[in-house]
């Protein structure tokens, strides 16, 4: 017999993957074989929140992804993610996030502690917080980098369709020749990896997420990035770059040890 708890989560599934379709009351409790007020009861039970808002809640996070990396507009966006106009898309967009749609895409700091990830009952993530030049160690040890700039998110979007979340712009090797990012950091900077004097990453306050595995289970880790694990950790990330760090692999293995180091605003709250 499968339990209730267990009907929940097919029905998250269901909500997830149809965000943006007709989701009413009468529908899922169909589905779920329940009345409408069971259903609406057992999911406030395990979720901690009635079905209306989280699906309200998940569509305009999601609307808060789509906002920073392309440029639709109000009224697409809004229809993008199910809202029936867009004057009621921008009012519970305010409502939400404190902030209209346009001001929270301006915002140089992307706060994901407000963004509700979609809900999972198994979750585990290893992260740590770190600083530059302190915790330099937790860099070099890294022997190449993939970079990319999140304001130019939208641009290489368009430019590269292989990748549906993250295209990055650039390799950097261990080798001696000269890095073109060291140029555009004027900040005050510490040089890193050992063996490229000339790679170097701003002095500030980062946020470092490790994953081992495969390169395509790493794939399916960062389609998630910014929906799931920033605002998981309640990060809070400014428009500066996203670096994916590599260690050295055996040949003999498939899988890769891998830490994705993003630039976060300077709060003693995350580090608490």
């Amino acid at each position: 017999m499968v339990s209730s708890k267990s009907v929940v989560l097919q029905l998250i599934d269901i909500i997830e993957r149809n965000i943006e379709n007709d989701l009413s009351m009468d529908k899922l409790s169909e589905l779920s074989g329940y009345s409408k007020w069971h259903f609406q009861r057992l999911f406030q039970k395990y979720v901690e929140m009635n079905v209306g808002s989280y699906i309200r809640y998940r569509r305009l996070s999601k609307a808060a992804i789509l906002l920073k990396q392309y440029k639709y507009t109000v009224s697409e966006l809004a229809e993008m993610v199910g809202f029936s106009s867009h004057q009621s898309f921008a009012r519970s967009f305010q409502q939400f996030f404190g902030e209209s749609p346009h001001k929270f895409r301006m915002n140089p700091i992307w706060d994901f502690s407000k963004l509700l990830p979609p809900f999972l009952e198994n979750y585990a993530l290893t992260y740590e917080y770190i600083s530059l030049p302190h915790d330099s160690d937790a860099v070099n040890e890294h022997v190449f980098c993939l970079c990319q700039s999140l304001d130019k998110e939208r641009l290489r979007r368009k430019k590269s369709r292989r990748r549906e979340l993250i295209p990055f712009e650039r390799l950097y090797r261990k080798t001696g020749q000269h890095n073109p990012l060291a140029q555009k950091l004027t900040e005050t900077a510490i040089e890193c990896f050992s063996r490229v004097a000339d790679f170097s990453f701003p002095y500030g306050d980062y946020l470092l997420i490790s994953f081992y595995g495969t390169l395509c289970e790493f794939y399916d880790f960062s389609k998630n990035l910014y929906e799931l694990h920033l605002p998981r950790i309640g990060a809070k990330v400014n428009s500066s770059f996203i670096i994916e760090l590599y260690r050295e692999s055996s040949s003999s293995t498939n899988e890769f040890d891998i830490g994705i180091l993003i630039s976060i605003e300077s709060d003693a709250d995350n580090h608490d």
